[in-house]
């Protein structure tokens, strides 16, 4: 138990966030190939997980956020910000894995496309 408090402190969260992202990375390059995706299975995974880990943590800090302003818990209000912060950060991670997979995966990057203006849109919005 004390173990998993010490990769949460404060002077220790980066590395282990780092660890992290190390670990998820291993997972995609060694999950099992998609037949029509080949070799860019890795990608268009780590570009999903991205994107719903965002819209997750998004959903999340407005419904800690709305219960936090209905009971007024001020924890919940702290809450709300920091889930907010970190589907933002998934987001920021998200746009360049998902120009990428969709490089790999239609040669191209479809700027024009509505989900890349949405998810551009969401990006200033956050």
């Amino acid at each position: 138990m004390k173990l998993i408090l010490a990769l949460f402190d404060r002077q220790r969260i980066g590395l282990t966030l780092i660890g992290l992202a190390a670990i998820v990375l291993a997972l995609a390059l060694l999950a099992p190939r998609d037949p029509t995706l080949r070799d860019a299975s890795p990608v268009v995974y780590l570009h999903g997980a991205l994107v719903w880990a965002a819209i997750l943590a998004f959903s999340a800090a407005g419904v800690v956020g709305l219960v936090g302003l209905v009971w007024g818990y001020e924890v919940l209000h702290a809450w709300s910000g920091a889930l907010a912060r970190t589907g933002f950060l998934f987001w920021v991670i998200y746009l360049p894995f998902s120009m990428w997979a969709s490089k790999v995966t239609w040669n191209g990057i479809p700027l024009g496309d509505p989900r890349f203006r949405t998810a551009f849109q969401i990006l200033v919005l956050a």
